[in-house]
């Protein structure tokens, strides 16, 4: 039974009082001995692989608010004499797995942001326009932003990104992340703002705008100088959904943009390079639409999943285009969204409450392995276990291009779980936030 010992539950199985029966504490029984025979048979040809392993339980009661940062995790609990103004926000080291300190707010923070370049942790609350930012290290706070009409957009090592409506117009700022002094600040008049574009280290380069008469400025993030300009012909009309009429705007890596017009029942798809800004290309018939970054590949969604008769019927499903001349290359009716999973496989689902998940092919859209229902987190996969309610299976993508399991873990709701490098994050059934760390590929 290799299967069974690299089995890591962390935590001991449901016991048949706490379930609705004896008959689901058998299939719970039964589900999880399906699972251990699924690991031995990944693992008969081969050395065992390395499972995953709790390191830590956060608190005693749920989190408002979660964030996993460079070996740690930061959490938010709600005060007990008045919880709509009061917190609680504790950091905990992972290595050690145990808190390393805990400050009090008087804000019910709903929402927590780190910057480890910065070494500053942003806390919000979903109505208090107060937001606190805390030294990473020590949990002491070291200036806060209560401005009335006014958005933090990004938190980076350079700086905050603000947004705020004042009686002259709107201004965009760049604040120092552990001062709050000005950094920049220019007018921004009304806009379509969908920047800036975050490479996977999460420090943004640049900052990107498009004004409603058609023009577009891209910033530099950590200076606010201007890099280029550019004019799409205005005036523009914001839609709120990729298939109905007017316009949308997305970035596309670090330095392209994508806008998809619709007027009159007539869509146009155009490409711009970011610096220098350039028109690429257009395209006014086949797939048109936002583009998202599917490796070799955009992949185009025409509609939103559920909701697609707001506008035109028939624009459903996905496809997948070439980058640099806008040409299709394929399209799956069937399916409603498609995003990049590793640097050779684009991973795709359809329209259900909970999605039935397939890798494919990038460049022919060819079904390599279907998933069922799954959950995307980060990089990782998380798997409802159908016949034990509560408990999630976690696997991840090998580099032999096979999803595996590498453990199972008590989780009331596994789209609240958070990845970031080896550590998964969740919520679970009885309250606390916990911490596994997860085998490499």
């Amino acid at each position: 039974m290799v299967g069974v010992a690299v089995i890591d539950l962390d935590a001991d199985p449901p016991r048949a009082s706490e379930r609705s029966g004896a008959g689901g504490s058998r299939r719970s029984l039964i589900s999880l001995l399906v699972a251990a025979l699924l690991l031995a048979a990944l693992t008969a040809d081969g050395p065992a692989p390395r499972a995953l392993r709790e390191v830590l339980t956060a608190g005693g009661s749920a989190a408002a608010a979660f964030e996993l940062g460079r070996d740690a995790l930061y959490t938010a609990h709600y005060g007990i004499n008045n919880p709509n103004s009061e917190s609680a926000v504790r950091r905990y080291d992972l290595t050690a797995g145990r808190e390393v300190w805990a400050a009090a707010l008087i804000q019910g923070v709903q929402n927590l942001v780190i910057s480890d370049a910065a070494g500053v942790l942003m806390a919000r609350s979903g109505s208090d326009p107060r937001i606190s930012f805390l030294d990473a290290a020590t949990g002491k706070v070291l200036w806060t932003h209560e401005e009335a009409n006014s958005a933090a957009i990004m938190i980076a090592g350079a700086g905050v990104l603000f947004t705020a409506d004042r009686p002259d117009g709107t201004v965009l700022r760049l604040a120092d992340p552990r001062t709050g002094r000005t950094i920049w600040e220019r007018p921004a008049g009304f806009r379509v703002y969908f920047g800036p574009s975050v490479p996977a280290d999460g420090e943004p380069g640049r900052v990107v705008l498009a004004g409603a008469d058609g023009t577009v400025l891209i910033l530099d993030y950590a200076t606010g100088r201007e890099l280029s300009r550019g004019d799409l012909g205005g005036p523009l009309h914001p839609a709120q959904f990729p298939d109905i009429e007017g316009t949308v705007i997305g970035t596309v890596g670090d330095n392209r943009m994508v806008v998809r017009r619709k007027a009159a029942g007539e869509a146009s798809m155009t490409a711009f390079s970011l610096v220098p800004f350039a028109r690429l290309w257009q395209r006014t018939s086949g797939p048109t639409g936002l583009a998202e970054d599917c490796g070799d590949v955009w992949c185009v969604s025409s509609a939103v999943p559920g909701i697609s008769a707001l506008g035109d019927p028939s624009a459903v499903g996905v496809s997948a285009i070439d980058p640099g001349s806008g040409a299709p290359l394929w399209t799956n009716r069937e399916l409603s969204f498609a995003f990049r999973f590793d640097e050779h496989t684009v991973l795709a689902g359809d329209d259900q409450e909970m999605p039935e998940v397939t890798l494919r092919d990038p460049r022919t859209g060819r079904l390599t392995q279907r998933l069922g229902p799954v959950i995307r987190a980060g990089d990782l996969l998380l798997r409802p276990d159908t016949g034990a309610p509560g408990w999630t299976w976690v696997e991840i993508h090998d580099h032999a291009g096979r999803v595996r399991p590498v453990g199972v873990v008590e989780v009331g709701a596994a789209y609240g779980c958070e990845q970031r490098d080896r550590y998964l994050a969740c919520p679970t059934l009885n309250g606390p936030t916990k911490v596994w760390w997860v085998p490499s590929r």
